[in-house]
């Protein structure tokens, strides 16, 4: 997941699965703008919801959080994978692998802001009224209220090329 702005110190990461129950909740020491799941638990083609934020009752080791619950956070992206490697934004699935330093786990660690601050706008032509439509199809679609070619089409109609999935290098 790629953040568009540093995330704070100590803010809480959490990975459900779409029926509630949580796969990870940790909290990083340094502020982050990316964050790396990596779990034998994550399966292709299920529903999963991030959160940011809240708080947890488990036991805190070094950040991460073991039994407990997580409550209070916000859900910043519903996503399903698709592929061995998903990458993720706060729109989505999306198709760029960040740029972020930083190896598997969770990035951001080392103090220093990644390059992905200055992260080019991926639609800059767009007006805010289409931006929003946009926004809303991708939602729906994401939601499971439109497949996947009712976004396409959609949003071709707005003139948007639907995100795609990200190349995976071997």
């Amino acid at each position: 997941m790629a953040y568009p702005e540093m995330q704070a110190a100590g803010t809480i990461i959490n990975l459900q699965e779409s029926n509630g129950k949580s796969l990870v909740t940790f909290a990083p020491a340094k502020g982050y703008q990316a964050v790396y799941i990596s779990s034998p638990e994550l399966k292709r083609d299920a529903l999963y919801i991030l959160f940011s934020g809240g708080t947890s009752t488990g036991k805190n080791d070094d950040g991460l959080y073991t039994d407990g619950s997580y409550t209070g956070g916000k859900a910043v992206v519903n996503f399903t994978i698709s592929e061995t490697v998903t990458w993720l934004n706060e729109t989505g699935v999306t198709t760029a692998a960040p740029s972020h330093g930083g190896i598997g786990g969770f990035s951001g660690g080392d103090g220093m802001k990644p390059d992905r601050g200055n992260m080019p706008d991926m639609f800059p032509t767009l007006d805010e009224e289409t931006r929003a439509k946009m926004q809303a199809i991708m939602e729906q679609e994401r939601a499971g209220t439109i497949t996947r070619e009712e976004a396409e089409k959609q949003l071709a109609e707005l003139g948007v090329e639907f995100p795609g999935k990200p190349e995976v290098q071997p």
